[in-house]
């Protein structure tokens, strides 16, 4: 099993399930409630995003290739006063959050504003 770190957001597969025979029983998932949920040998963890998921304005992302994605507030372009959060590639292209995760991902934060950046440690 992948290691998951506390916090990550994950999607959770069970698929043709049949709780019966609990010889086949092999993972174990305890839920924000504190509720252990368990499950079959063939369920499927994915990891989804990183524990400091969404972006924050000002957070410097690394894709998957290492290149940098830069999360801003656009919401001067989208006419509204609520954050409108896009990541700004090297290149100066815009993706939504959820874009950015599954075009570039797994995605990783570099650091955050008042963090001491990863490659400064």
């Amino acid at each position: 099993m992948a290691d998951f770190k506390p916090g990550e957001h994950v999607r959770l597969t069970i698929d043709n399930v049949r709780f019966s025979d609990v010889s086949q029983i092999r993972v174990a998932v305890t839920t924000e409630d504190g509720e252990v949920w368990v499950l079959p040998p063939h369920a499927v963890i994915e990891r989804v995003a990183p524990a400091e998921w969404p972006p924050q304005q000002g957070d410097p992302w690394r894709g998957a290739n290492g290149g940098l994605l830069f999360a801003t507030d656009v919401h001067d372009i989208a006419e509204t006063d609520e954050a409108d959060i896009v990541l700004v590639t090297e290149e100066g292209g815009r993706v939504r959050p959820e874009a950015a995760n599954q075009r570039y991902g797994p995605m990783t934060l570099d650091h955050r504003k008042g963090e001491m950046a990863a490659t400064d440690a």
